[in-house]
């Protein structure tokens, strides 16, 4: 009974030495990780990135507050960095409207291009504003107080900023429902990505041996949050239906190249024999780099 007991204590204390030891290890690697790696990881973090603005290549913008940003294309943060703070593009007319409901309590319908329900109509209340590009109302589809971006508003009857550029080569997804070709069994609905609607068609028979009976145009997704962040701190001017892939490009045109020059019509002719989409958003320059790049690694 006795040598039980010794070997009882005995295990709780090697038990005991083992915990201590780990507790020490788990010490020693959070001292180690906070004045070795992460010095490592903030330095470069607060390395200047290739091909980024910052306040001091912009002398003009030296008086401006610095708002520290990620950017975000399609969701992913890929740069951690500081811009200028610009004044964001504000529709004026919306505005105006907005106060007037305010004053008057009164109801006013909207598509919202942001949130839950993006592009779909809603009835709302305006109560406030926290800043000029962001209102408190009342949600009448779910009865309750919620934020609204300005610039994601559309109502009818408010004029919005037009796309940058009238040419565009983009891929639209289709979604098509029809028969086997072979089985002449029915086929659910597939997307595909096409240039055009007969693109879809050929590319539905073609790869899944599909005669489309059902087709339907699915609207890209519309920007996210961050992206309409972003513009806002560049000062960009855009519509409330902007979608994500047209955000991106917006933003890589202005901070990868600086520039916004429209599309030249030997560029667009290139692109579109060799099918390389672009959009309204998409500069010169950067339309110049993506032919570069997809015609080097044909």
């Amino acid at each position: 009974m006795q040598n039980i007991s010794e070997q009882t204590a005995i295990l709780i204390a090697l038990v005991f030495l083992c915990a201590c030891f780990y507790i020490l290890f788990l010490l020693l690697r959070a001292f180690w990780r906070a004045f070795t790696v992460k010095p490592k990881l903030l330095q470069k973090t607060l390395e200047k990135p290739k091909n980024t603005i910052s306040s001091e290549e912009s002398p003009a913008d030296n008086d401006m507050p610095v708002i520290e940003i990620k950017r975000t294309i399609y969701g992913s943060d890929f740069i951690n960095g500081s811009l200028p703070q610009k004044e964001p593009f504000i529709n004026h007319q919306l505005l105006i409207l907005l106060n007037n409901a305010i004053s008057n309590s009164a109801t006013i319908e909207i598509k919202y291009y942001g949130g839950s329900r993006a592009g779909k109509e809603r009835k709302i209340i305006p109560l406030y504003f926290i800043q000029e590009n962001l209102i408190i109302a009342m949600c009448l589809i779910d009865k309750t107080e919620k934020h609204f971006y300005v610039n994601r508003m559309f109502v009818k009857g408010i004029n919005y900023p037009k796309p940058l550029y009238k040419t565009e080569n983009k891929k639209i997804s289709f979604s098509i429902a029809g028969i086997g070709q072979k089985t002449k069994r029915k086929r659910k609905a597939k997307i595909y990505r096409a240039f055009s609607k007969q693109e879809a068609i050929n590319t539905a028979l073609k790869k899944d041996e599909t005669i489309a009976e059902k087709i339907e145009i699915i609207p890209d997704d519309y920007a996210t949050t961050e992206q309409i962040k972003y513009l806002d701190v560049l000062g960009l001017a855009y519509p409330p239906t902007i979608s994500k892939k047209e955000a991106t490009s917006y933003l890589t045109s202005h901070l990868d190249f600086d520039t916004m020059t429209p599309p030249r019509k030997s560029s667009t002719s290139i692109a579109i024999d060799n099918q390389i989409p672009f959009d309204c958003y998409t500069s010169d320059e950067l339309l110049s780099h993506h032919i570069e790049q997809i015609l080097s690694n044909q």
